[in-house]
């Protein structure tokens, strides 16, 4: 499995001129005739900031980023707004993607899959969507697997686990 994508967010606890923050440079961009945030561009993410002084960070490639993320983001910061109120980001979503390694027949696992939330609608969207407890799976009949919602490594790889457990035990093929 490989991730995608992580969103961690957080607040600096204070209320932030946006405007202000212009002396950031380049890597800051705020317009708010386009929209309420301004945003912040890290080496490799992407922070998004509103005036309440929450935050939004997006673009993160693995968990063991979102450290070197952060104080990356606190010493651009250190100099505007009081750091000691800084309150450190906490995981809201990841998004991972894997591959079963086979084709699989939606329409036969939408039918196994029946007790379950699940929806397979492809002249409205090509994969099926199958809600969990642990997050979001949306799977495409190549095998490819998105996986949403989880908010640790943990529950994202159950989650792969529990859908390649189902695929193989349902047999789901082309057949």
């Amino acid at each position: 499995m490989k991730i995608v994508n992580i969103v961690a967010s957080g607040s600096f606890n204070q209320k932030i001129d946006l405007a202000a923050l212009s002396v950031l440079g380049e890597r800051y961009s705020y317009n708010p005739e386009k929209y309420i945030g301004g945003y912040i561009t890290l080496s490799s993410a992407k922070v998004t900031i509103y005036r309440t002084g929450n935050y939004i960070i997006t673009g993160i490639k693995s968990v063991e980023s979102i450290s070197s993320l952060w104080e990356e983001l606190v010493s651009l910061l250190f100099t505007h707004l009081d750091v000691s109120l800084f309150a450190p980001p906490e995981v809201k979503n990841m998004v991972g993607q894997s591959d079963l390694g086979r084709q699989v027949n939606l329409s036969k696992l939408i039918v196994k899959l029946r007790d379950e939330d699940a929806e397979y609608e492809p002249e409205v969207f090509p994969g099926l969507m199958w809600k969990t407890e642990f997050g979001t799976v949306n799977m495409f009949q190549n095998g490819k697997v998105m996986l949403l919602g989880c908010r640790s490594l943990e529950e994202l790889e159950r989650l792969e686990g529990d859908v390649v457990k189902v695929v193989r035990k349902l047999s789901i093929n082309n057949k």
